[in-house]
């Protein structure tokens, strides 16, 4: 008889409901940090128009494209965060959260070169180039905030068994 793959095998305290509902929360709070770090520099870089204006040019609804995108993947996020990734970090759960949307955003960093040169709104000048130094470190930072939300909440909410860290 073969080992169980560990990498394919779900947490046993996963709780897909409380992780989606981290997920979601997790993604209103980066939309938090995201309109406060555009307020405190200046930098358009606004992440729901950047992923809604490829479908639209009518930035309304460019925006609420990008909402229910960012939403979905904030659940999507909060799924694989509770069924496979957190138990596989340490520290406390915040900063697993972080541990593992800081990984989520240096493994998608190299899509802003094809993004820079090609997204519409940048073309356009609508939103500055993400590979630059102020929209990297805005990047950096709405992740952190999603994360620690995410690994804090789901931390709190999810089903546990006596033996679960």
């Amino acid at each position: 008889m073969t080992a169980p793959n560990t990498l394919s095998t779900l947490d046993p305290d996963f709780d897909p409901t409380g992780a989606a509902t981290a997920g979601i929360v997790a993604a209103c709070a980066y939309l938090v940090v995201m309109y406060a770090d555009m307020a405190a520099t200046g930098s358009p870089s606004d992440d729901l128009l950047m992923l809604g204006r490829p479908l639209t040019a009518d930035k309304r609804r460019a925006k609420l494209i990008g909402l229910a995108a960012h939403v979905s993947f904030g659940a999507c996020m909060g799924l694989v965060y509770g069924g496979y990734v957190r138990r596989r970090l340490y520290g406390p759960d915040w900063a697993r959260g972080i541990q593992m949307m800081l990984i989520e955003n240096t493994m998608l960093w190299p899509l802003t070169v094809p993004t820079d040169r090609y997204h519409p709104a940048m073309k356009r000048g609508e939103l500055p180039k993400l590979n630059t130094p102020i929209p990297a470190v805005q990047q950096v930072i709405r992740h952190v905030g999603f994360g620690a939300v995410m690994g804090w909440l789901y931390g709190k909410t999810r089903k546990r068994t006596p033996d679960a860290t």
